[in-house]
């Protein structure tokens, strides 16, 4: 089969990730609620294209992880065999992982974000002198640097600051990371 330019068919074991682990105990949840999200970010490239508009190193096989909107009924790719195929534009896909390497792909870079200790907002006696931690601080640690991003000097371990709201939540092996594009890293500090 042979896909149009940009498109990728991706596998995906299931759309959505409906059960926790709580100890030895698998909760289901119901994820009517707020399903995107719950919708699973990643599955095994299908069918690749032969072509792609931009320099786009994923191929069939490679594990990738990709925007919510993915795994939607309306991607859902109905007249193949396969059970849990579905159609994701070049956009969507943002990174991927083959031979045990997770690489970002085109302009997407992903990056550990830094959060208030509990000791900075509680005294060692214990009394809390802020009522929360905040949620999001617009500084990070690169993890997978972009192509272009590690060519402007940039590499794994740098302190950045980024662009309010250019966040994405993305597990990535387990790895709560946040995903951004290389236009929302503003700086490198020490």
């Amino acid at each position: 089969m042979k896909l149009i330019k940009d498109q990728f068919w991706i596998k995906i074991e299931k759309p959505e990730e409906d059960t926790l682990k709580c100890g030895d105990l698998e909760l289901v949840l119901n994820t009517t609620y707020n399903p995107l999200f719950h919708a699973r970010r990643y599955g095994v490239v299908f069918v690749a294209p032969e072509t792609t508009s931009v320099d786009f190193d994923v191929k069939k096989g490679d594990k990738v992880w990709f925007h919510h909107f993915v795994p939607k009924e309306d991607n859902h790719i109905k007249y193949i065999d396969e059970e849990d195929v579905y159609l994701a534009q070049i956009n969507q896909i943002y990174a991927r992982e083959r031979k045990g390497e997770v690489k970002t792909v085109h302009h997407w870079n992903l990056i550990e974000q830094i959060v208030e200790e509990e000791s900075d907002i509680k005294t060692d006696s214990g009394i809390y002198i802020k009522s929360e931690i905040e949620d999001v601080l617009e500084r990070g640690v690169v993890k997978h640097p972009s192509e272009r991003l590690s060519e402007m000097g940039v590499k794994v371990g740098d302190k950045i600051v980024f662009t309010k709201n250019s966040e994405y939540d993305m597990d990535i092996n387990g790895e709560e990371l946040l995903r951004m594009r290389d236009i929302d890293i503003l700086a490198v500090y020490e």
